[in-house]
């Protein structure tokens, strides 16, 4: 027995970073190590559930969800991403369907998962392919691991917690295995097996490192750190491949799918694979563009960014994250919209900007961001004149006047609250020798998280305040509103000075 002190479990997370330390490198999580694991969003436009790959080829199912972990047994020894050569890439080097690629002693592990919708229900499933690249026959045993851990880490913490998330049951019934009683992992490949362990059992360093699994198919932990595991064993001859083919519903439906598994089979997986390659394209085709033969890299990058953009989006919302950043900040939220406009979108730029309007404070403020819980109010004095700008941006590609009109009250209100913004700062007190230099301008805010302790004059408050009023003067031109251009007009000629 050792007696450890009290920062030893000070927090779930805490307690297996000591355990890791003290564990051989590859049992755990790479993140528990303190080194960074980078991870790549898989997921469907505005839908508002993903998962996360990550670079050792783990798997979270959903935000803030277990994962699945691949190991690999071959030749009396568990192989671990630790042991492997790890490759990422993306389907024809742009789409957002990412891959994970383990090299090994001849053998190769490619992890590829895919989100669709399978009659109504959005899953996300994911292929496991096993290569014999050797000139001999190989056997290898596949492991997919259930485990308490996300793929986001600990060290993102903004609106939620990355790292351990906690798994009280597992109970496979046939071949779905329900997590928790709410998610489900559906075994597509019927496994040679499934064992599942509490946390004391030890899945990977008891069971898995022997090459097996334990004899359970149910368990409940009272530490809420139970995993699991189903095992393939796979006989394969030289140059042959093998498919593991998992799925799991992003919410409801699993007895359906259930139901259907049986002829769900590597053909299936490669049609949805097919057809969703050719939606990607649809998508991301709208707008040719024309580059030297030195661009293709950039062009690529362009595309992939703009599906991320639309993964991100949730409904109307679009965000700049899919976990600590799943929020819906205007100024994140103007960038992607012109993005969008420049590349053919613009119903999801005027949905955006109809759904935001709706959270305006009775100020004429704008939020400065949207989330679960309602509008931020927290003040940050860049927000109106982003979305003034932005209203205009879609104006300027679409020529959509009708729109303006439906939008004028907010656009108006908004500009009306950047003068009010700029009153505070013309009083008596701002004509002395000390506050000169912030006459006119806006006050400080802390419109940025590295101002919250302490509020300071912003650049960009004033450089948007100042484009606001630019772009609402237009605005107020388009539908003939010629009061407020001229009012607004002064009101940006006297910033400008």
């Amino acid at each position: 027995l050792q007696v450890k002190p009290w920062e030893f479990s000070a927090s779930r997370n805490h307690f297996f970073e000591a355990i890791a330390r003290e564990s051989d490198p590859g049992l755990w999580p790479k993140y528990l190590s303190g080194k960074q694991t980078y991870w790549t969003v898989v997921g469907l436009p505005a839908l508002p559930e993903e998962g996360l790959l990550n670079e050792e080829g783990v798997l979270e199912v959903a935000r803030g969800a277990f994962s699945i972990e691949p190991f690999l047994y071959v030749g009396g020894r568990l192989v671990t991403w630790r042991d492997v050569e790890t490759s990422p890439s993306l389907e024809q080097d742009e789409l957002p369907i990412p891959t994970v690629t383990w090299t090994f002693d001849g053998l190769r592990l490619h992890v590829t998962p895919l989100a669709f919708e399978e009659t109504g229900v959005p899953v996300l499933s994911a292929r496991y392919r096993i290569e014999n690249d050797s000139f001999a026959r190989r056997e290898v045993t596949l492991f997919l691991a259930i485990r308490p851990f996300q793929v986001l880490p600990p060290w993102q913490t903004l609106n939620m917690a990355g790292g351990v998330s906690p798994i009280d049951t597992l109970e496979l019934t046939e071949r779905l295995l329900r997590v928790n009683g709410d998610r489900a992992v559906l075994a597509l490949t019927p496994p040679d097996r499934f064992g599942a362990a509490t946390f004391e059992a030890d899945l990977v360093g008891a069971s898995l490192r022997r090459g097996t699994v334990p004899a359970a198919t149910a368990v409940r932990d009272p530490q809420r750190f139970a995993s699991g595991a189903f095992e393939y064993r796979l006989d394969l001859a030289p140059g042959a491949k093998a498919d593991v083919l998992i799925l799991a519903p992003f919410s409801g439906g699993a007895e359906t799918l259930a139901e259907r598994a049986r002829s769900l089979s590597p053909a299936w997986f490669e049609g949805r694979l097919a057809d969703e390659v050719a939606a990607w394209r649809r998508r991301l085709d709208r707008v040719e563009l024309r580059r030297p033969l030195d661009g293709e890299a950039m062009v690529r990058t362009l595309k992939t960014t703009l599906a991320y953009i639309l993964i991100n989006a949730d409904g109307p919302a679009i965000q700049p994250g899919s976990r600590t950043y799943a929020r819906s900040w205007i100024r994140d939220g103007a960038f992607p919209s012109t993005a969008l406009l420049e590349m053919g979108f613009t119903e999801e730029v005027r949905s955006f900007l109809r759904w935001y309007a709706t959270f305006q404070f009775p100020s004429g403020r704008i939020p400065c961001c949207v989330d679960r819980r309602g509008a931020d109010p927290t003040p940050e004095n860049d927000s109106d004149g982003e979305f003034i700008y932005e209203v205009a941006e879609y104006y300027r590609y679409t020529r959509d006047i009708g729109f303006v009109r439906e939008l004028w009250p907010p656009v108006r209100r908004a500009a009306e609250h950047i003068e009010s913004l700029r009153r505070q700062n013309m009083t008596r007190e701002h004509r002395s020798r000390e506050q000169r230099r912030f006459f006119g301008l806006l006050p400080a805010s802390i419109s940025h998280e590295g101002y919250s302790s302490q509020p300071v004059h912003s650049y960009w408050d004033d450089f948007f305040a100042l484009r606001g009023l630019k772009d609402v003067v237009s605005l107020a031109a388009a539908i003939g509103d010629d009061g407020s251009a001229r009012h607004f007009a002064a009101l940006r000629d006297a910033f400008r000075q």
